[in-house]
């Protein structure tokens, strides 16, 4: 049988190295099973020898989690010289800050010089954002929600931007002209 460990919590950082374990019991000395991960890293491989006189063969990975392991699977695979295998497998959730920071404008299809629009900040993150700052040019704004509303819009206003945070970190979107015929 085959076991998949992770060291510590199933909860993982984005660019923080993170051992995970592997390890199977077997019989046969001469002709142990090969370990493998699906994931690249650093990997240490040992075999110990147990109190009932059968092995355990057990394999360190040292992984480098990064945002787009988010809900993949981790799989360890034991293959026997008969050709058996055996793969145990649990899925990677990845703490990461605020990536693919946007702005867009929101419900209106044309936007009339004049009148008053809502922007909105939009990202993908874990865990989700706990804060938001808005700018324009490069001044920071008051608002602090994911939406904010700029009132009387004029064809040469500055461009708007937002940033968005998390526990992990921060992002920053691309700046916005607001677009007026």
């Amino acid at each position: 049988m085959v076991n998949v460990l992770l060291h510590g919590d199933n909860i993982m950082t984005e660019g923080e190295a993170t051992t995970i374990r592997c390890s199977v019991d077997h019989t046969c000395r001469s002709s142990p099973p090969d370990l493998q991960w699906n994931k690249p890293g650093r990997v240490i491989k040992k075999s110990v020898k147990l109190e009932d006189g059968s092995w355990r063969e057990e394999s360190e990975l040292t992984y480098i989690p990064s945002y787009t392991d988010d809900k993949s699977p981790i799989q360890c695979t034991a293959t026997y010289n008969h050709g058996k295998k055996w793969r145990a497998s649990g899925t990677l959730t990845i703490n990461y800050g605020p990536k693919n920071v946007t702005v867009i404008v929101i419900g209106m299809d044309e936007v009339m010089e004049g009148s008053d629009v809502t922007l909105q900040c939009n990202s993908v993150s874990r865990p989700d954002v706990s804060e938001y700052e808005w700018y324009k040019g490069e001044t920071r704004l008051p608002d602090r929600g994911r939406e904010m509303t700029v009132r009387n819009v004029t064809r040469d206003m500055e461009p708007y931007s937002c940033a968005a945070r998390n526990t992990v970190g921060r992002g920053e979107s691309a700046p916005i002209h607001i677009p007026v015929p």
